[in-house]
């Protein structure tokens, strides 16, 4: 068609049919003495053919057309078969300029005009035959199936058909908005329900993305614009591309590889996805936890990784006083906690100290230092009270595993089994304090986020266990308490002081300045005879029988060491205990038939009741009493406190003259004091319930020498605080300690 335009050239027949079928006309050429047809329905049969025709003369000898203007009936031919056939042809471009007869410059004398009549017919004929197979095509499935098999056939097989086809389809889908609209629905719908139709378009735009650049840049804005304003394609694309990254290989190696050639030219990006990073490590544990699990990976395998986080981590330490901080309370924390890390710094810090000097330098001045920091604030009262309430403000909670003391929390380390001797640990170390959880506690117990679920020991015990001697504190030496039975753990003061074979005898008064409580006088045991005791006290009735009862030292006086109801069972069932597992009361005997009442303990009574009519008598008793507290010092005065030794209820022994009768009982009169440390078994003789068997005493032998000071020390800090009750035990050891160390 190119060649057409220029003078003196020949179209080829395919040009000629090209042109017949864009222009929708028939064209006629005359060559040798014949016309030949070229008509658009040899491409296309459903094309709509003007009813006018061009018609062309061929010159002999030369390779131009001449327009003819009139030609004779008898001249027309139809198209030869060898045009018929032509398939060849790869593409047409129709571009060229319309033809028309009325334009012509040939000469008009030489050629006449076609009958008008006769065409007129042939276009009636024409249209209404094609409006017969229209009519067929909607009506007939058959011939509308046979129509589109043909069809499909001849565009597969007919490569002008098919690029006409497709030329025209796209020129109808640029001018016609319609047309674009339902073909793109079309389409749409096809490629959700087409499988096969999918897999192709798949295939198609692939190769068209790598192939056509200006289409893949495109397709590229498009899919940008779509995943900023359509949330759902962004969530879709975001979970796709999870897991194409997961699954393909080679998709992540790309991925990784532009990433990091995009953070590293991108400064934005690589600001934005520090932001996020950050962000996403402060709120997300799981990110967070991956992140530390990933970055310890690479710096145990990655050298010049390691390296770099070693120089940016002690820029950062140098330089930021907040990041210092942090990392010394951290690793502080971690010291305190984690048992291997501490024996890995301890041995690294020796290491160093040993072969770096400029190290050991350092460590000396520091070390100097802080000993004249120390000495410093020694001498600021606010601090040492300071550091003291910080160093008992859980209060003692901890049980040492070995000595069984209660303890703060500076005084004990946790104890490991495996830092000591197999043979010491089962010896001298017990689980029996340990907290375990079982199918009686309950859903949150307390217990189990406490102290008590460790095992500890204390820091003098822990010394000799580390050098394999077994501390002498320990409770494997003659040291461990027996458990106190319901015969002896049910006793008032007053019934633990009846029962004991020796009393303690002291007096407490208010010092005259700073209103602290002093003892008045000595401190004596006296040995106490328990048969006047069950000679004095009525037998029991029933098993509450509660008789009123006074501990004098001599039953004239009128004053008394102690003054409480007495129950008379427990009295019996504790001489009992005591005689058959205590062995200091092994031989002791005692009154097999109580009585009901006593004669010595009415003619007291009555002397009692006499005195509050008579107030000569009442005289008589004030002088007596007088006598026996001649011996304190009239230097110091005051009242007598309310102990468990010495009450002092002036209004109650009024009152109790005007009630039923009390006993009045004196087991120690007569009997001279005993030294304190001499005796044999004092502790289980003066407090019999606290040594049921009366084993395991100051006194007793150990295989390792324990102090008197030491022993004392271990009694009341014991995690069985029986002994830290009891305030008459307190002053006995106050005594003890100060006649051990000779101060009395």
């Amino acid at each position: 068609m190119r060649k057409m335009k220029e003078p003196k050239t020949m179209g080829t027949e395919l040009d000629i049919l090209a042109a017949a079928h864009f222009m929708q006309a028939d064209i006629y050429t005359f060559t040798n003495n014949k016309w030949i047809k070229y008509s658009a329905h040899q491409i296309d049969k459903d094309v709509n053919v003007e009813n006018e025709a061009i018609y062309l003369h061929h010159i002999d000898k030369s390779s131009h057309y001449a327009v003819v203007m009139n030609v004779e009936k008898n001249r027309v031919h139809n198209l030869p078969a060898k045009s018929k056939t032509i398939k060849d042809c790869t593409s047409v471009k129709c571009n060229f300029d319309h033809l028309s007869r009325n334009n012509c410059t040939d000469t008009k004398n030489n050629n006449t005009l076609l009958n008008e009549t006769q065409v007129d017919l042939t276009d009636i004929r024409r249209k209404r035959r094609r409006e017969l197979e229209k009519m067929r095509y909607c009506q007939n499935d058959t011939v509308r199936d046979k129509k589109k098999r043909s069809c499909k056939e001849t565009y597969w097989n007919n490569a002008i058909y098919r690029s006409l086809k497709i030329h025209k389809g796209s020129m109808k889908y640029i001018n016609d908005e319609t047309y674009r609209q339902d073909l793109i629905e079309k389409g749409k719908m096809k490629y959700i329900h087409d499988l096969d139709y999918r897999l192709r378009m798949k295939k198609k735009g692939k190769l068209k993305y790598k192939v056509d650049e200006e289409y893949r840049d495109n397709l590229i804005e498009k899919g940008k614009g779509k995943y900023e304003d359509n949330e759902t394609y962004r969530s879709n694309m975001i979970k796709k591309g999870k897991k194409k990254y997961e699954e393909n290989e080679t998709y992540r190696t790309n991925m990784i590889e532009k990433g990091k050639k995009k953070y590293e030219e991108d400064e934005t990006y690589r600001t934005n996805i520090i932001e996020k990073r950050k962000k996403e490590y402060e709120e997300d544990e799981a990110f967070r936890n991956n992140k530390i699990v990933m970055g310890k990976k690479k710096y145990k395998k990655d050298e010049t990784y390691r390296a770099n986080m070693i120089e940016k981590r002690k820029k950062e330490y140098k330089e930021d006083e907040t990041y210092r901080n942090k990392k010394i309370e951290k690793r502080k924390q971690k010291y305190e906690e984690d048992e291997t890390y501490r024996a890995n710094m301890i041995e690294n810090g020796k290491k160093k100290y040993e072969e770096d000097e400029i190290y050991r330098n350092n460590m000396i001045e520091k070390v100097k230092e802080k000993r004249l920091l120390f000495k410093v604030a020694k001498s600021d009262i606010d601090v040492v009270v300071q550091k003291f309430k910080d160093a008992i403000k859980k209060g003692p909670e901890y049980v040492c595993a070995c000595c069984l003391r209660l303890l703060f929390q500076n005084q004990v380390l946790e104890c490991k089994c495996e830092n000591y001797d197999k043979q010491l640990i089962q010896k001298c170390v017990t689980e029996k304090y340990v907290h375990k959880c079982s199918s009686e506690c309950e859903s949150n117990c307390l217990l189990a986020v406490s102290c008590r679920n460790k095992l500890w020991i204390c820091y003098t015990c822990h010394r000799k266990l580390h050098t394999g001697l077994t501390p002498p504190e320990s409770f494997c030496n003659n040291l461990q308490l027996e458990a106190v039975p319901d015969e002896l753990c049910n006793l008032n003061k007053l019934e633990s002081h009846l029962i004991a074979l020796n009393i303690p005898f002291q007096k407490i008064m208010n010092l005259p300045k700073g209103n602290q409580a002093g003892i008045i006088g000595p401190v004596v045991l006296v040995p106490s005879d328990v048969k006047v005791v069950t000679n004095t006290l009525p037998r029991p009735v029933d098993d509450h029988l509660l008789v009123k009862v006074k501990l004098k030292r001599k039953l004239e006086y009128k004053g008394y060491v102690q003054y409480e109801f007495v129950d008379i069972k427990h009295l019996e069932k504790a001489f009992n205990y005591l005689r058959n597992h205590n062995k200091w009361y092994a031989n002791i005997e005692l009154n097999s038939q109580w009585m009901d009442t006593n004669n010595e303990q009415n003619d007291s009574t009555d002397v009692v009741n006499d005195s509050a009519n008579d107030s000569n008598n009442v005289s008589d008793k004030t002088t007596d009493t007088n006598a026996e507290e001649s011996y304190l010092n009239e230097s110091l005065r005051g009242i007598q406190l309310d102990t468990c030794l010495q009450p002092a209820d002036i209004g109650q022994e009024v009152l109790d003259c005007y009630f039923d009768e009390e006993f009045d009982v004196a087991p120690a009169e007569g009997n001279n004091p005993i030294r304190v440390l001499k005796e044999e078994g004092i502790e289980s003789k003066t407090f019999p319930c606290h040594y049921p068997s009366g084993k395991n005493t100051l006194t007793d032998q150990r295989d390792l020498k324990l102090s008197a000071s030491r022993y004392f020390n271990l009694r009341l800090l014991s995690v069985e605080n029986r002994f830290a009750r009891d305030t008459s035990y307190i002053f006995f050891l106050s005594v003890s300690i100060r006649i051990g160390e000779g101060y009395v």
